[in-house]
């Protein structure tokens, strides 16, 4: 299966010295949350070897970005209002989504080898408003606007891409729209195609854009290591049943700030492994063990301050999950996508991997039905471990996370367990 990034090019009109790309001192946002984008009318590259699928009508790849825009526009959670129209240009400027214009891979702005699709912003650097934002899709890799094997999927790619035009910086949880890998569909455990804007993706939004009635709720605080600010840590917020449903990262002076509905939340700060901001510049953490709190309320249109301190020392990290197949095949990757109500065998990479510990998860009903035992043999993976697990049937479905505990510290893998309905694939 085709395996490629989503990134994004972000520029400020002026100097962009202080302007993170979301920031809490200055989010960049459009205005009144509205956006008009025009499509290419001309999609496909006159060779064919690559870009779009020949077989695949210019209707039926802009339906496809009509569908991402619907999904947006019908969240529910954010005062946004996105639009298209249809435009003879083929260049990546002035709002456009491209599929033929090699510009901005040619002249380095987007990667061309890994890079299915590029955001090309531009905001003001006084006051955070976005000025432009246009969207190309690399001309050199297969896009597909009907989920065809060895291509990107176009309405899956679209979403992402306008995540990063309303404002929106990557996520470090896998489920995520703002995840920064995307593959060619998502799939759940039965190969269906589920769906893709996640909890943390919403709540998110509405933060940027807050409805008329306010955000249901806001967690905010200050992360500190030592005594000091620990700035780029990955913070998520997860619910009373495990899920992890909404994460962000702290500023320079150790902040942060979700958006949640209300109710009781576990909040964790880890090292950003895995998690590539879109803005250059943004400071991520080194190494440090997990800081844990619990239980935080977040009532009703209020905001709930916190804080989480902690002290530096053993760092262990987990780095990916896989199922293994019936035939015995794998592919690691940042979640495992699970049915309720079913078993698996998983494999669970660590480092370093000496030392005595424990496994556990987010959720009290997915469990281990046999012990943890070292998996030898895998090249370049020497802590690699197989958990067996079990996921009850009334499991709720969500994204919830790995727990890796030693005597001194604790490592999570967040959001890394996708349960699904194996029905429905609904999560």
């Amino acid at each position: 299966m085709a395996k490629f990034l989503l990134t994004s090019l972000l520029a400020c009109a002026e100097l962009c010295a202080g302007a993170l790309f979301g920031s809490l001192d200055r989010p960049i946002r459009w205005r009144d949350g509205r956006l008009v984008l025009y499509f290419s009318r001309e999609v496909h590259l006159p060779s064919g070897a690559s870009g779009v699928l020949p077989s695949e009508s210019a209707a039926e790849v802009h339906e496809a970005l009509h569908a991402a825009i619907r999904e947006w526009n019908e969240a529910g959670r954010a005062a946004i209002a996105i639009s298209a129209e249809l435009t003879d240009s083929q260049a990546a400027a002035g709002n456009t989504v491209t599929f033929t214009d090699p510009r901005p891979f040619d002249e380095g702005r987007c990667d061309s080898r890994t890079a299915a699709a590029c955001a090309l912003l531009t905001w003001d650097a006084a006051t955070g408003e976005m000025l432009s934002a246009s969207i190309a899709f690399n001309p050199y890799l297969r896009h597909s606007a009907r989920g065809r094997d060895g291509a990107t999927d176009i309405r899956r790619v679209m979403l992402h891409e306008l995540g990063h035009a309303l404002g929106l910086d990557h996520s470090g949880l896998p489920g995520s729209i703002m995840h920064g890998d995307v593959h060619r569909a998502d799939l759940n455990a039965d190969g269906q195609a589920a769906p893709v804007l996640a909890p943390t993706d919403i709540l998110t939004l509405s933060r940027l854009y807050p409805p008329a009635d306010g955000m249901p709720a806001r967690i905010v605080g200050v992360l500190e290591l030592d005594g000091a600010p620990l700035a780029g840590a990955h913070v998520v917020a997860a619910n009373q049943e495990g899920a992890a449903v909404c994460d962000t990262l702290s500023d320079a002076r150790g902040r942060f700030e979700v958006a949640v509905e209300p109710g009781y939340y576990t909040l964790l700060a880890r090292p950003p492994a895995g998690l590539t901001p879109a803005q250059a510049g943004v400071i991520l953490a080194g190494p440090f063990p997990a800081l844990v709190r619990e239980p935080v309320e977040a009532l009703p249109g209020s905001t709930t301050e916190v804080s989480l301190t902690g002290r530096g020392g053993e760092a262990p990290s987990l780095d990916w999950v896989a199922v293994i197949a019936a035939d015995g095949r794998f592919q690691g990757g940042p979640e495992a996508v699970l049915a309720r109500g079913r078993s698996y065998r998983l494999l669970l990479h660590r480092s370093p991997e000496a030392g005595d510990f424990e496994i556990g998860f987010s959720s009290p009903r997915i469990r281990l039905t046999a012990p943890v035992q070292p998996v030898a043999g895998i090249p370049g993976w020497p802590g690699t471990l197989l958990l067996r697990l079990a996921v009850a049937a009334d499991a709720p479905a969500g994204s919830y996370s790995i727990l890796y505990r030693t005597a001194n510290s604790v490592a999570v893998l967040p959001g890394s367990l996708r349960v699904t309905d194996p029905a429905t694939g609904q999560q």
